[in-house]
């Protein structure tokens, strides 16, 4: 009797906890943490797409501030909680988005860090839907800038991000990384597009 009460609560758990994530349009996992149910995606157009860091709700760790002129939008966030080097998944910020037209993708951070030491806050995890949470970091300080690099660890090429997205819905998620360090919008933009990281573009329509 012991082992068949022992079973069934056994069953209960595993049922209750021990779910497998959905598959996105990318092949992984598109929605690990949750943020994004529910929320209507930016839809990219003719290969470009806009999203301001503020249009997802504040995560613990990160604060809405407006004091660095050149930001777009009403702010941008920074990261005031403590370095997490090794550890991503604190403060998550969740970004649903469909792509009409498939492709590799340019991904740029609008960003800015004012150490004096550019190696020095300087870096934020980004993720794609279900796969390996990766730090992009920029080695310019001292004003906003579009460098966004993608580092898989020492003495490793150190590319542009970018991204092969399939047509459909995928979602981008960032974590807190480096302390002070400051993030405005993104843009996904495939090759050709003109002036792509031009800070005047609005916002990408979500989807209706």
């Amino acid at each position: 009797m012991k082992n068949v009460i022992y079973f069934a609560l056994c069953s209960f758990v595993l049922a209750g906890c021990c779910k497998c994530p959905q598959l996105g349009a990318d092949g992984a996992g598109g929605n690990p943490f949750g943020h994004a149910l529910g929320v209507r995606p930016f839809v990219e157009r003719d290969g470009l797409l806009v999203v301001e860091i503020e249009s997802a709700p504040l995560a613990d760790g990160w604060r809405l501030e407006t004091e660095m002129a050149g930001y777009s939008g009403d702010g941008y966030y920074t990261w005031r909680g403590p370095n997490r080097f090794g550890e991503p998944g604190t403060g998550v910020l969740a970004y649903p988005v469909r792509i009409t037209t498939p492709g590799r993708y340019s991904f740029r951070l609008h960003n800015r860090h004012d150490e004096p030491d550019h190696t020095e806050c300087n870096d934020v995890y980004v993720r794609l839907g279900g796969d390996e949470w990766v730090k992009v970091f920029s080695h310019k300080a001292g004003e906003w800038n579009w460098v966004s690099r993608k580092d898989f660890g020492h003495n490793s090429p150190k590319p542009n991000a970018t991204y092969d997205l399939l047509a459909g819905d995928h979602t981008f998620y960032l974590s807190g990384r480096s302390a002070n360090f400051s993030i405005d919008r993104f843009h996904l933009y495939l090759e050709d597009v003109p002036d792509p990281r031009n800070v005047a573009h609005p916002q990408s329509p979500r989807a209706k």
